[in-house]
């Protein structure tokens, strides 16, 4: 009877107890892992200037034209219309008999920066529908505005006054004025003061034109 007991004992001491049975290496809860340091980044570099193109002096310089109203004999009237940055959109002028012997269209050149690094030649006319009139305007456009062998380099902007009534032997019933200059930027380091702005040329070449100006040649005996 006690070697029963006895055995029963020790059996019960050998056997493997489930309370205290180690979970597999699968289940054993994971150590917590710090996150690496971040690698301190590189100094982020300098913005690389853009160059001068084209595009620059189609934005940056404004050409408009008006028929100024200083002057004016009272059968002709002027209107102009804005566009919500200030710049002209449009000119209408009307004119009743008796016709003007002449009718004084302003085109006006404003840059609005300078071209150091690459200056620009500009050269073009007011154009009356498909003719262009007198005077051309001929001008270099550089580090600091506009500047033409006939104006101080410290005229700006740079205005033209030409006559829309030269060359017509009558009014027509309307006409169209427009002006149009041809733009040429240099190549970088072109020096400004040896460029003659009559001839000098680029392959980087664009068109500038001022807002239109409609003249109404109102006719006799019409309704007022």
């Amino acid at each position: 009877m006690r070697f029963l007991a006895f055995s029963l004992f020790a059996a019960l001491m050998l056997a493997p107890s489930g309370c205290f049975k180690p979970a597999p290496p699968s289940q054993q809860p994971a150590s917590p892992v710090s996150a690496p340091a971040a690698a301190a980044g590189a100094p982020e570099a300098a913005p690389v200037p853009q160059g001068i193109d084209i595009g620059d002096v189609e934005s940056s310089i404004a050409v408009s034209a008006t028929v100024p109203r200083e002057g004016l004999p009272p059968q002709v009237t002027v209107e102009e219309m804005t566009t919500a940055r200030e710049r002209l959109a449009l000119c209408t002028v009307t004119v009743r008999p008796p016709y003007p012997a002449s009718l004084t269209l302003r085109m006006t050149l404003e840059p609005q920066r300078g071209f150091a690094e690459r200056p620009v030649v500009l050269r073009g006319a007011v154009h009356r529908d498909d003719t262009p009139l007198s005077p051309a305007l001929e001008t270099v456009v550089g580090a600091s505005g506009t500047a033409t062998p006939a104006a101080p380099a410290a005229a700006r902007p740079l205005t033209v006054d030409v006559d829309l009534m030269q060359g017509l032997s009558a009014p027509p019933e309307t006409l169209l004025a427009v002006g149009k200059l041809d733009a040429f930027l240099m190549d970088a380091g072109t020096p400004e003061a040896g460029l003659d702005p009559a001839t000098a040329t680029s392959s980087s070449r664009t068109v500038l034109q001022s807002n239109p100006v409609r003249v109404n040649f109102v006719r006799e005996g019409a309704a007022q």
